[in-house]
């Protein structure tokens, strides 16, 4: 978990966008330019370091990878010894 993952109770909501794009062998610079979106949006959300997600954001990656929120959203439970 990274310190910005947002926690919900014990669990936190992680974007598996990363390994999303390792699967197609796209880079965070491709998705940009596909999406409209800045790089540092991109790479903020593939890195996990960012406590907001942008709905339009979010629209916008799950349509250019044909992938459904549940599939690069996920609810991880928290480890006990993480805070």
């Amino acid at each position: 978990m990274t310190k910005s993952d947002v926690k919900i109770n014990n669990k936190v909501i992680e974007v598996k966008l990363r390994p999303i794009l390792e699967e197609r062998n796209m880079s965070q610079k491709q998705l940009a330019d596909i999406t409209g979106l800045s790089t540092r949006t991109v790479s903020e959300l593939a890195s996990n370091m960012t406590q907001r997600y942008s709905k339009d954001a979010l629209e916008r990656i799950c349509e250019a990878l044909d992938v459904e929120v549940g599939e690069l959203l996920t609810i991880e439970k928290r480890k006990h010894n993480e805070k």
